[in-house]
């Protein structure tokens, strides 16, 4: 009962903390690194379509999707896996992100905080990007929705029109939240710590890093250091 009169207070400190870059000096590679470690659990909050999608005749007459790219980051920005008619993979320049943020996340947490003997929390990176600076990312959602909806008509079935106007949600609770474009993308991870407990501080490094690339977007990486090959004769150490 404690913990439940406590739950407003955790709730205020849950509130999402800015980035702050981390003290220098900073070997970039590392930086770089980090985001990319962090990718696979990239979700921009609009889940997938349903299965049926993939089985009307308009979609197995386009062919097997291609294979999206690997998600990697570069000096330039990061990959993002988008899935809302088929997957496909976009770039976000790091000159996109507005605001980079971390903490703990009020749902679940806000029922696990009750159950004082299990040991999990969420917590988790929110990074703001503008979509009008990302190539092939707002547009063509809009495009894929539209599509959705033309499924939806040919297979009988409201899923696929469902899930169009989910995504269209999502996107716009984000421009309400952070501005006209904005888009939220989520980096989160369960954590063994009771969730009464909060630990934002958890993924902080990870936002910095974001914060670090958000603040360097002309950073280029000096070329890796050739291996010395062994003269003839001699051996390796």
């Amino acid at each position: 009962m404690r913990v439940l009169a406590c739950l407003p207070s955790l709730l205020l400190v849950a509130c999402a903390t800015p980035a702050t870059p981390p003290p220098e000096p900073v070997e970039a590679r590392a930086m770089f690194q980090r985001i990319a470690n962090e990718l696979p659990r990239a979700d921009l909050g609009i889940g997938t379509p349903p299965g049926i999608v993939d089985y009307s005749a308009s979609a197995k007459a386009e062919g097997k999707a291609p294979e999206p790219e690997p998600l990697k980051a570069t000096e330039r920005g990061f990959s993002l896996r988008v899935h809302v008619y088929r997957p496909r993979t976009v770039t976000i320049p790091f000159t996109a992100i507005d605001a980079v943020t971390y903490g703990w996340r009020p749902l679940p947490n806000a029922i696990l905080a009750p159950l004082l003997v299990v040991p999990l929390q969420r917590v988790g990176v929110t990074v703001i990007v503008d979509g009008s600076k990302v190539s092939g990312l707002l547009d063509q959602i809009e495009r894929e929705c539209v599509r959705l909806e033309a499924v939806s008509r040919e297979v009988g079935m409201g899923g696929p029109w469902s899930h169009a106007q989910s995504v269209r949600a999502k996107l716009a609770d984000d421009a309400a939240a952070y501005g006209a474009g904005r888009v939220a993308i989520d980096f989160d991870r369960l954590v063994p710590i009771p969730a009464w407990f909060p630990r934002g501080g958890a993924v902080s490094d990870v936002a910095a890093a974001f914060e670090w690339a958000r603040l360097h977007p002309t950073e280029t990486l000096p070329p890796k250091p050739e291996e010395k090959k062994p003269a003839d004769g001699e051996k390796k150490p």
